[in-house]
């Protein structure tokens, strides 16, 4: 039996590579949300375990999360618009931004 090239291989790799790509951005979305409800609620945990500086990093995580989600929804939205509307006043296209 002859083995195969590696043409194939490389083929069968890319292809699989391609799939977890596609499936890792489908999927991000919901991972993103249970990654920052599971860091809630584990700062949650230490703020009711926890006494004096641990209850401070709690406190401290939680207002990093939120910081966090702001900018990652209000200021890339405020950056992707800004940057729409110098291509639009480059080309003269409408383009539309969905985010």
């Amino acid at each position: 039996m002859s083995r195969p090239s590696r043409d194939a291989y490389s083929s069968v790799l890319v292809s699989v590579v391609l799939i977890f790509i596609v499936i890792g951005f489908l999927l991000l979305p919901a991972i993103g949300i249970a990654w920052l409800i599971l860091t809630i609620i584990a700062a949650a945990v230490l703020f009711y375990v926890g006494t004096g500086p641990v209850r401070g990093f709690a406190v401290t995580l939680v207002l990093g999360l939120l910081a966090n989600l702001f900018t990652a929804v209000y200021v890339s939205r405020t950056i992707f618009i800004w940057e729409l509307s110098r291509k639009q006043a480059r080309h003269g296209r409408v383009e539309t931004l969905s985010i």
